[in-house]
């Protein structure tokens, strides 16, 4: 009898925006050195071949079985033994038999070749397994799809009638499937047709990734042990595992064993059962081969070839972690001003990653990634989830297939890739990517749910922009929180949603329809694309929130038990957006390519902008000549515990100059604050308000001025302390 002694155990609900799981994992040598590009189980370089399982249980009572129906993709299966009836018709299509690199055809294969530049080879072989309720559990019962007892049983039938030699393609050998040459199978992959929530507790769309399978397999006439070997295993259904998105979580659990656990989850691939600390409380869109079916695009991101350090041979010769048309493109404000030509990301790897400057004291450092996606263009496997099938064609006629331009995202933390295993695994910054939308942040207000038809069916959750929140805002790719019961003082996931549809913000036009979650044709920096100081989004830097999310119960990190082993988990958040003259132009060029031109000396507000939260100023921001900036109280919240001073999940905004930093309010220009907030000009701070420019502080906002602090004035500039404001020196 073979024993699973250790378990990392990722779970997923197809079509839910609610993922369940848990995680336990052994303890390993916290002094031993470890590398991400060296993989996490599996090294994410070489030529592997899976031995994949399709398993098919047959029912005594047909009403068990949850796809009765014949489909002629995978139809219920009616005498037990192996490869003797009901044989997918989509195996070649999911992985490739042979490798032939002018010719990679299974979609499995096609998006690990396509990602690593051909790095990651994932070839396989199958047999399909029709076996008898009552064979698999012989004590009658439900089950869970990784008892050992259940594998135990299938890999008993399989040997009975001729171990590997049942693969479909002849790949009969225990070496075929074993890459480093250990003597064992690299990775079992289980897929289960019709397990159930009490028979196989795995209905379409949940999936785990284990490590420790012992199990025997007849090959070469003689039994093999086989122990601690890696494998996953996915409940699928009837229909076809491809395209991707219909079956996300068979790559996301494969993904596993080169990234890591659960804390490595990101790009729509987190979710509340986790087990971790993750970076903002509730759950993060965004895209790449961690997601999930909460993602957007279907290919990998820049972030995860850092992390593999899969580079292209042909397009970036010279081998540079992260580079763009073949120059070095991992940059900081100590590098200055930088220009650089993007081409196709999938293609070339092309990609800008830039350093923010600040974060607060000991926090994680934060970055801004930049891509190119020619989706439609470039013949890979890049468009948005839900769009394209197979075949090419659209899948479901409401889904865009996306927009040809630059996608961004935000990087908090897991910038070491070799360390100890806190550093290069920490558990304290899961779900750490976060998608920059060119559609900007805004307050969003919860709407009565409205009927779709997209993917799904029935009443899905919808919400209005409520006020443009650049600094603090919700973009569409993560779940939004809303206030729906007042007397609650701390949130939890029942609070949050995935925005299925969008309407402007008197709640009459439909932005989107077609689950603006999963991403939409607006996400995208098309032609003279621009983030600075004063657009929406900016190049700011996030406020993150750590929570220990489990079962969708928030805790802050610090509010678990003091023991010592629970430190792992304590984190410093970043409290204070940090406003700078960071800006970044995107301009599209012939041939699909983007230039990319960043400075750091732009401090001009152009536009007029809402701000919340905690701003901190420690350079310069210039107004512009009859422009407005309303510091206000953010609707938008980022704290799980309600606020005694705003009444919300947010407190209210401060706005603070800090020594050695100017505000220019050019003329006719206005800075007002709203709604309990203040302007703190610390010491060493300059203030200058221009001529018919005007600073209002309205009934219950404060302006503080510190010793040491300069308020300049024009002749003609108003301070205009309103009724119930206040002007502290």
């Amino acid at each position: 009898m073979k024993k699973i002694t250790t378990l990392v155990f990722c779970v997923f609900m197809a079509f839910s925006p609610i993922v369940k799981g848990q995680v336990f994992e052994s303890a390993r040598n916290s002094e031993l050195t470890f590398n991400s590009i060296d993989g996490y189980r599996l090294h994410p370089v070489g030529k592997y071949r899976f031995l994949t399982i399709m398993v098919n249980i047959i029912y005594p009572d047909t009403d068990k079985d949850p796809y009765p129906g014949r489909n002629r993709v995978w139809d219920p299966a009616y005498k037990e033994g192996i490869n003797n009836e009901s044989i997918p018709v989509y195996l070649e299509d999911l992985l490739d038999i042979e490798y032939d690199p002018d010719n990679v055809n299974g979609m499995m294969t096609r998006l690990y070749h396509e990602s690593s530049f051909g790095n990651l080879i994932i070839l396989g072989d199958f047999i399909v397994v029709n076996i008898k309720l009552e064979t698999l559990n012989p004590q009658g019962g439900g089950f869970h799809i990784a008892n050992s007892e259940i594998i135990d049983n299938i890999f008993e039938l399989i040997n009975k009638n001729g171990g590997l030699d049942n693969t479909l393609y002849g790949y009969n050998s225990i070496d075929d499937y074993d890459n480093n040459n250990d003597g064992k199978i690299d990775n079992v992959m289980f897929l289960w047709r019709n397990t159930t929530g009490r028979y196989g507790r795995s209905t379409w769309g949940r999936g785990v990734s284990m490590s420790n399978l012992n199990f025997n397999i007849l090959a070469g006439g003689k039994l093999n042990k086989q122990e601690s070997v890696n494998y996953t295993a996915q409940g699928v259904s009837n229909r076809k595992v491809i395209p991707l998105q219909l079956n996300g979580i068979v790559m996301h659990e494969v993904s596993h064993h080169f990234f890591g656990a659960n804390n490595l989850h990101s790009s729509g691939g987190n979710h509340y059962s986790g087990g971790r600390t993750n970076t903002w409380f509730g759950l993060e869109g965004g895209y790449g081969l961690m997601g999930g079916y909460n993602s957007g695009l279907v290919s990998c991101n820049g972030y995860e070839r850092w992390r593999m350090n899969w580079t292209s041979p042909k397009h970036n010769p010279e081998g540079y972690p992260i580079q763009a048309s073949r120059k070095p493109s991992d940059i900081s404000r100590e590098d200055g001003e930088k220009s650089f030509l993007l081409r196709d990301f999938v293609t070339t790897g092309d990609v800008v990653r830039i350093k923010l400057p600040y974060v607060d004291s000991g926090a994680s450092n934060q970055y801004i990634w930049l891509e190119n996606h020619q989706i439609g263009n470039n013949n890979k496997l890049d468009y948005l989830e839900y769009s394209i099938g197979y075949d090419g064609k659209p899948w479901h006629e409401c889904r865009p297939k996306g927009t040809p331009g630059i996608y961004s995202y935000i990087q908090v933390g897991k910038d070491i890739l070799e360390g100890t295993e806190k550093e290069v695994y920490p558990w304290n910054e899961t779900d750490n990517l976060r998608i920059i939308s060119a559609e900007g942040n805004w307050d969003f207000m919860k709407m009565e749910n409205h009927e779709v038809n997209c993917v799904r069916s029935g009443y899905q959750h919808t919400a209005k922009r409520y006020m443009p929140n650049p600094l603090s805002g919700y973009q569409d790719q993560t779940t939004h929180f809303f206030d729906n019961t007042p007397d609650n003082e701390m949130l939890s996931s029942d609070d949050g949603h995935w925005l299925n549809i969008k309407y402007n913000s008197n709640g009459k036009k439909v932005l989107n329809k077609a689950l603006p979650y999963l991403g939409d044709e607006s996400d995208a920096f098309t032609d003279s694309g621009q983030m600075n100081i004063g657009t929406n989004p900016p190049p700011a830097n996030q406020k993150t929130s750590y929570t220990y999310q489990q079962g969708g119960n928030f805790k802050l990190p610090d509010s678990l038990d003091k023991r010592g082993n629970y430190k792992y988990y304590q984190n410093t958040n970043t409290s204070n957006i940090y406003l700078t003259g960071l800006r970044i132009d995107m301009t599209e060029k012939p041939g699909g390519k983007f230039k990319i031109d960043i400075v750091w000396n732009d401090y001009n507000v152009r536009n007029d902008v809402r701000w919340t939260g905690s701003i901190i100023m420690k350079e310069k921001i210039i107004l512009k000549e009859g422009k407005t900036i309303k510091i206000d109280q953010s609707k938008t919240p980022n704290q799980i515990f309600r606020d005694s001073v705003s009444g919300l999940f947010a407190k209210p905004s401060i706005f603070t100059c800090k020594d050695g930093s100017e505000f220019i309010m050019e003329d006719n220009s206005n800075l007002i604050l709203n709604n309990n907030s203040t302007l703190l000009l610390k010491s060493g701070s300059t203030f200058k308000i221009g001529d018919n420019a005007s600073l209002t502080i309205n009934k219950g906002n404060k302006l503080i001025i510190k010793p040491g602090a300069e308020l300049i004035k024009d002749k003609n500039s108003r301070l205009k302390i309103k009724k119930g404001g206040k002007l502290i020196k």
